[in-house]
C-alpha cells in the first residue's frame, strides 16, 4: 500500500502545478467525471488489488456544495490458500456529498464523505458466487480548471465496509471533471475579436438590471437642530447606499458659518462621508452643512436635491473622566427606574463622591433611535434625573454638584443602520446614562 501511495502523490502535485484555467466550480453546473485508479482491499477480503475504472455524474446546489453519483469497476481473482485463483468482478457504486473550498478559483480543494455498496462476483465456484456488502466512505481531493469547463481531478477515500464485515479499504483515482452550464461569477468581461483580427475589443458583461435609485442621506452628525455640537466636532453622513468617492469632494460637501464658507478636508468611505474643519467651530454660532446632487452613487445616481442640515456649536463643561455608565439593562424596560444593579452602581460613585467633595459631575442621559424624538429626548431626560435623585435622596450627595442633560437620540455612540432593531449592538451602544467628572 505505501508504494503506491507513494505513486499517487507525485501525480497528485503535478496535477496542482498545471498550467492555470480560466475557471471556477460553478453554481448550478452538472459534472461529468470519468478516472481510473486502484482499490486496495483488505488483506482478510482474500483479492488481489487490482486498477479500477468508473464514472462519477454530479450537480453542484451551490458553489460549495454538490453531490455525485458514482459507479467503479475492478477486475480481480481471489487468492485464497486454497484452490485455483479465480477472477472476480469488482462492482463499486454510492452517493456523494461533496463541499468545495475556494470554489472561484483554479485549485479548488474538496472533502467527502459517501454511502454505497459493493458486489464481488466469481463464477464457478461452489460457494456463493455473488457477496454484496454495505459501505460508508470518507475523504477529499482536488480539482484543478485547466479550462472553463475541464479540470484535472485526483481523490483519496477511505471505505468502511459495514455490511458483516467491518474491513477497511482505501480507493484512489485520477481523471478529468467536464462541468456544463452554470451561474459565471468570473465573468466580468471577454477579449473578442473585432471585424478587423488584427485588433481585440473588450466585451462587457451588461447588468440584467440596472441601477436606477437614486442614493439619499440617512443619517448625520450632529443632527439636524442640534443645539449642543461639540467645538471639536467633525461633520459626518451616512448614504443609503455605498458612494462613489470620487463625487464626495469639497464641492459636493460644504460648511458654511451663516453665509461664510468654512475650511476644512472631505473624506468618504463606502456609504459615509466626513467634513472635518480647519479649526474648532465657534461657541453658540450655526452651521449649516450641505450635499449637493453633485454627490453620486457607484451606478451613477445623484442625490436628487440637495441635502442641508443645521447645528448650533456648544461649549460646555470640561469633562475629565466618566465615573461610571449606566446601560439599558440598569432601567426597568422603557422606563427610568433604575433597577438593583443600577443602584449597586450608583452606590459605588456615592462613595466616590464622598471621598472628594469637590467633586462636580454631569449626569447625560441618551437613547437609540427607537421611537419618536420627543419621547427618546423626555426619556432620556427622566432617566438622567432619576439617577440624580438616587445620588441625592439615598446617597446624600449636595445636589448643587449634580447637573444633568438629556440628549435623547441626538448624539449617537454608534450609527444605527437599522432604527427599528431594538436588539442591535448600535441600539445597545446608545442607551446609556453616563455619570461625568466635569471642570468648569
Amino acid at each position: 500500500m505505501k508504494k503506491i501511495l507513494k505513486g499517487i502523490l507525485p501525480g497528485l502535485v503535478l496535477i496542482t502545478l498545471a498550467t492555470p484555467g480560466f475557471a471556477e466550480n460553478r453554481q448550478g453546473a452538472v459534472t461529468v467525471s470519468p478516472y481510473v485508479g486502484g482499490y486496495l482491499l483488505d488483506e482478510e477480503q482474500h483479492e488481489v488489488n487490482r486498477p479500477m475504472f468508473g464514472l462519477r455524474t454530479g450537480y453542484n446546489f451551490t458553489e460549495n456544495f454538490g453531490a455525485e453519483a458514482m459507479f467503479g469497476y475492478s477486475l480481480t481473482e481471489t487468492k485464497l490458500h486454497y484452490g485455483p485463483r479465480r477472477e472476480t468482478d469488482l462492482y463499486r457504486y454510492g452517493i456523494d456529498l461533496l463541499y468545495h473550498f475556494m470554489p472561484q478559483s483554479n485549485f479548488v480543494p474538496f472533502v467527502v464523505i459517501g454511502g454505497g455498496g459493493t458486489n464481488f462476483y466469481t463464477p464457478n465456484t461452489p460457494s456463493e458466487p455473488s457477496h454484496y456488502a454495505g459501505l460508508f466512505s470518507y475523504g477529499g481531493g482536488v480539482k484543478y480548471f485547466v479550462a472553463d469547463n475541464v479540470a484535472l481531478r485526483g481523490d483519496v477515500r477511505g471505505v468502511l465496509l459495514v455490511h458483516d464485515t467491518g474491513h477497511q479499504n482505501l480507493e484512489y483515482s485520477a481523471g478529468l471533471t467536464f462541468q456544463f452550464g452554470g451561474v459565471r461569477k468570473t465573468d466580468a468581461c471577454r477579449l473578442t475579436p473585432s471585424a478587423d483580427t488584427t485588433e481585440m475589443k473588450v466585451a462587457a458583461v451588461i447588468p440584467s438590471a440596472a441601477d436606477t435609485t437614486a442614493p439619499t442621506v440617512s443619517f448625520t452628525a450632529p443632527v439636524d437642530g442640534a443645539t449642543a455640537a461639540p467645538l471639536n466636532q467633525k461633520v459626518n453622513a451616512a448614504f443609503s447606499k455605498a458612494m462613489d468617492p470620487a463625487t464626495i469632494t469639497a464641492a459636493t460637501f460644504t460648511l458654511k458659518q451663516d453665509k461664510t464658507p468654512v475650511s476644512g478636508n472631505v473624506t468618504s468611505a463606502a456609504s459615509t462621508a466626513t467634513f472635518t474643519p480647519a479649526r474648532n467651530f465657534e461657541k453658540g454660532k450655526v452651521y449649516i452643512a450641505t450635499l449637493t446632487t453633485g454627490a453620486k452613487d457607484l451606478a451613477g445616481n445623484a442625490l436628487e436635491r440637495d441635502y442641508v442640515w443645521r447645528f448650533t456649536a456648544f461649549s460646555g463643561p470640561r469633562v475629565v473622566k466618566v465615573l461610571s455608565t449606566l446601560e439599558n439593562s440598569h432601567f426597568n424596560f422603557d422606563s427610568a427606574e433604575i433597577t438593583e444593579n443600577g443602584k449597586d452602581l450608583l452606590k459605588h460613585d456615592v462613595t466616590i463622591l464622598k471621598a472628594d467633595p469637590n467633586m462636580k459631575i454631569r449626569i447625560s442621559g441618551y437613547t437609540s433611535a427607537i421611537g419618536s424624538e420627543e419621547y427618546n429626548q423626555k426619556l432620556s431626560e427622566r432617566r438622567a434625573a432619576a439617577a440624580k435623585e438616587y445620588l441625592v435622596k439615598t446617597g446624600g450627595i449636595d445636589g448643587n454638584r449634580i447637573t444633568t442633560i438629556g440628549y435623547g437620540e441626538k448624539n449617537p455612540a454608534k450609527y444605527e443602520a437599522e432604527p427599528s432593531d431594538k436588539n442591535s449592538a448600535a441600539a445597545h451602544a446608545n442607551m446609556r446614562v453616563l455619570i461625568e467628572v466635569i471642570e468648569d
